[in-house]
């Protein structure tokens, strides 16, 4: 098979699938659980990109590895600022609270945060962004064009990242599903952006820094899985202010990036 609407179908399926599963899992089984969907789980998507798709391009290919440039390090940090400011102005504002996580305590759950943290980066890189961009994203956009290409990523993207706002596939709270939603998509488009402007390092970069700060340091109570601080919604306008973040770090970083380009192209102008 070499066909990317039927990877993108696979993806879908897959995190449908994954989020439908977690339910069940008793109290013992959750630590297993947790690593089979921040580790196993990507390592997964990359393997089937890698194994069901080829790209025609050598070039693209080439651009899909390359090293990002320095510059790109304050796009990241920017992107960072803003969904970390989004939580709390919703803190600030008294329409949420912090509290310690389950796990924080334990010193194992904290030794183990530590060690996962470089794990995360690197699934990251060879598993969802390798599967998600320079597999389904450049292989779709090559033979049908970016648009319909970008929209099949995020979508598929979205859905294997479902499990952490709709475990079980039940709604907890609908303000934070949707939320939860938006923040993914928009995760997904800047993830899209990055890897369009500098490679599968610089998105995956991005996705590694989204899961340590969000889904191992601070995560909503409702989410799935264990964080070291989480946070407790007491009002329904805070779930407006979280997903106001990532939707404000998408628009940033596709701003930035067209600026780039520009200035690329118009250095390539210039060049005799």
């Amino acid at each position: 098979m070499n066909r990317p609407g039927a990877l993108a179908a696979i993806y879908v399926a897959l995190g449908v699938a994954v989020a439908a599963a977690v339910a069940p899992v008793p109290a013992a089984g959750q630590w297993l659980a947790r690593a089979a969907v921040v580790f196993a789980l990507p390592l997964a998507v990359g393997a089937l990109g890698t194994r069901l798709l080829r790209p025609r391009s050598a070039t693209r290919y080439r651009a899909a590895v390359a090293l990002p440039a320095l510059r790109h390090v304050p796009l990241l940090a920017i992107v960072c600022a803003l969904e970390l400011a989004a939580l709390f102005v919703g803190l600030r504002l008294g329409w949420a609270k912090l509290e310690p996580g389950a796990g924080l305590a334990s010193p194992l759950w904290i030794s183990a945060l530590v060690i996962a943290l470089p794990f995360a980066a690197f699934v990251s890189v060879v598993g969802w962004e390798w599967g998600l961009r320079a597999r389904l994203y450049s292989v779709w956009a090559e033979r049908l064009g970016p648009g319909a290409a970008g929209v099949a990523s995020v979508a598929a993207g979205v859905a294997l990242a479902l499990v952490h706002v709709a475990p079980g596939l039940a709604v907890a709270d609908r303000g934070f599903l949707a939320a939860g939603l938006v923040t993914l998509a928009a995760r997904e488009a800047t993830a899209l952006r990055l890897f369009r402007r500098a490679g599968v390092l610089l998105s995956g970069t991005y996705r590694a820094l989204a899961v340590g700060l969000d889904g191992l340091l601070i995560a909503d109570r409702l989410a799935w899985g264990s964080a070291a601080l989480e946070t407790i919604a007491v009002d329904p306008r805070f779930y407006l202010v979280r997903a106001a973040g990532p939707v404000a770090a998408a628009i940033a970083t596709w701003l930035f990036a067209a600026r780039l380009d520009r200035r690329a192209a118009a250095e390539r102008h210039l060049q005799p």
